[in-house]
């Protein structure tokens, strides 16, 4: 997967001693956790709530598809940058492409690369039961806005 220029959101992650295996290298599936993290921050700066006001959850996101792709380890400490950009927006979910970079990422490789497809759920209280709904209107307007965010500095 080639890298972009420009994605529509990014952050830093810290590795963390507990991320490590053995090796002293960032367990495979973690990366799939920091990717999810980012989204999580990402619909926050949205304005997505993941809570209803009386505290209880307001839906859900589950995925429905995942996949990475590993080029280069990350290790104890390493300071990555996460980077989210939409693939493709549906009625009732949404797809992205993920890029982890991290210090041994020469000329802007990733570390690791992915894709997540995301579905949009409502929880009925009286059943407990999920249901795909459609995106709100204004995320998904958001949602289909370009990538401002330029590539992570290393």
């Amino acid at each position: 997967m080639d890298t972009p220029d420009r994605f529509h959101f990014c952050t830093r992650r810290t590795v963390e001693f507990a991320d490590t295996d053995m090796a002293g290298i960032v367990y495979f599936t973690h990366f799939l956790r920091y990717a999810a993290t980012a989204e999580q921050e990402w619909l926050r700066s949205l304005g997505v709530r993941f809570l209803a006001t009386d505290g209880t959850l307001a839906g859900g996101w589950p995925r429905v598809e995942a996949s990475c792709r590993y080029r280069a380890p990350a290790r104890w400490q390493d300071e990555l940058r996460v980077a989210l950009r939409v693939r493709e927006v549906r009625t009732c979910g949404f797809s992205y492409d993920f890029w982890i970079f991290g210090p041994g990422t020469p000329d802007g490789k990733a570390l690791a690369e992915g894709f997540c497809a995301v579905a949009h759920v409502a929880l009925d209280p009286a059943t407990g039961q999920r249901q795909k709904t459609p995106l709100p209107e204004e995320l998904r307007r958001r949602l289909l806005a370009p990538p401002d965010q330029p590539m992570p500095a290393v």
